[in-house]
């Protein structure tokens, strides 16, 4: 039986990783990710295979990886996009790691990427999750002052902070605003 071996290019390799991680396999992403690194494969590693593999860690709620995925590839020049700056600052934010999801959200601004419903929920999420309603209020607040429409999510991550912190008063006026 004669073996025919594919030559993967970084375009299979990346649709390979964004399949397994969509399909809730994120360890057999990360495993393809990280082999493939290591075999200093003639791949290269773009904005789409960090974002595979960064959404791949964010939904193994491995926040540490998706930050250090992050990092690496600002020290490679990989260009991030508003996908990655999301992918991160929700990976840390489901955890609770309050202050890396804003140092990403906090750069993502300061590149001016644009900002959207999903990158301030997840911030607002990450300021929920870490205790920091005020943090979060102000977050909400600045939605209203950057055109970005609130959803139904950003009320219930704030309303779920408020309820954290106890600011009752708050949070029935944040629900008075959903009605």
């Amino acid at each position: 039986m004669t073996q025919t071996r594919m030559l993967v290019d970084t375009v299979t390799f990346n649709a390979a990783i964004s399949t397994l991680e969509k399909c809730g396999e994120w360890q057999k992403a990360m495993h393809h990710f990280y082999v493939g690194m290591m075999a200093q494969s003639r791949l290269e590693y773009d904005t789409i295979t960090f974002n595979a593999a960064i959404s791949a860690s964010s939904q193994g709620r491995i926040w540490e990886v998706a930050w250090q995925l992050f990092m690496v590839m600002v020290q490679r020049r990989t260009e991030p996009d508003i996908i990655t700056f999301g992918a991160v600052i929700s990976a840390c934010g489901r955890v609770g790691a309050r202050e890396k999801a804003l140092q990403v959200f906090w750069l993502m601004a300061q590149r001016r990427v644009e900002l959207t419903t999903v990158s301030f929920n997840a911030a607002i999420t990450a300021c929920e999750k870490g205790g920091k309603w005020d943090m979060g209020f102000l977050l909400f607040e600045a939605m209203a002052q950057n055109m970005v429409e609130a959803d139904v999510i950003s009320l219930s991550a704030m309303i779920s902070a408020c309820e954290k912190g106890g600011e009752w008063s708050q949070a029935l006026h944040l629900l008075g605003e959903m009605a």
